[in-house]
């Protein structure tokens, strides 16, 4: 374990982020299967008195897989503030559940919990906000790729209710022009 954390720590001070149009984008969901339910009840946790939120790395935006990932969580309003973070899916995390410093194997591109966080009882409170921000050990919010270059992390957080916390407006797909059927049937003939 030390030595997973030493490589991780050594690979997010080396990457340094580089703009463009290659991005990565994390969300906080309140879902198992929908990296964009960002808001609404939240799901139950271990206890009466906890909820469950997911960390996804819900997509990268033309960049490779990820090997690393630096970035903090905070509570902007309301309560909920997360009183633990359980990696799921082959994540590793040498931070906190505040401070998160993610390591993977095997470079995934998204579509994947990376992990759960427990949120306290202020979880049931009429409405919380918690966002995807800067680490404030390194002032970063990056995602380091298979090939060891940083890029910056795009993220939608959650909102119990209504609109929320840095939603960066991007999305994981790729818009196509309309096609009528017959034409798609041609290609393939």
């Amino acid at each position: 374990m030390k030595r997973i954390a030493l490589v991780l720590i050594i690979a997010l001070f080396v990457a340094v982020p580089v703009a463009g149009a290659q991005t990565y984008l994390w969300t906080v969901s309140n879902s198992t299967t929908d990296p964009f339910s960002n808001s609404g009840p939240i799901a139950p946790g271990p206890s009466m008195f906890a909820g469950n939120l997911y960390l996804w790395l819900a997509c990268a935006l033309g960049a490779p897989g990820m090997a690393a990932a630096e970035m903090d969580v905070v509570e902007l309003r309301g309560g909920g503030a997360p009183t633990g973070f359980s990696p799921l899916n082959g994540y590793l995390n040498a931070g906190s559940a505040t401070a998160l410093l993610l390591a993977v194997g095997g470079c995934p591109s998204g579509f994947l919990v990376a992990g759960v966080f427990t949120v306290g009882p202020d979880a049931f409170l009429p409405d919380i906000e918690l966002c995807l921000v800067n680490s404030a050990l390194n002032d970063r919010n990056i995602t380091v790729a298979c090939g060891g270059v940083g890029y910056q992390n795009n993220s939608i957080g959650f909102v119990k209710t209504g609109g929320g916390c840095s939603d960066t407006g991007e999305t994981c797909f790729t818009s196509l022009e309309p096609e009528s059927w017959g034409r798609i049937k041609g290609l393939y003939r």
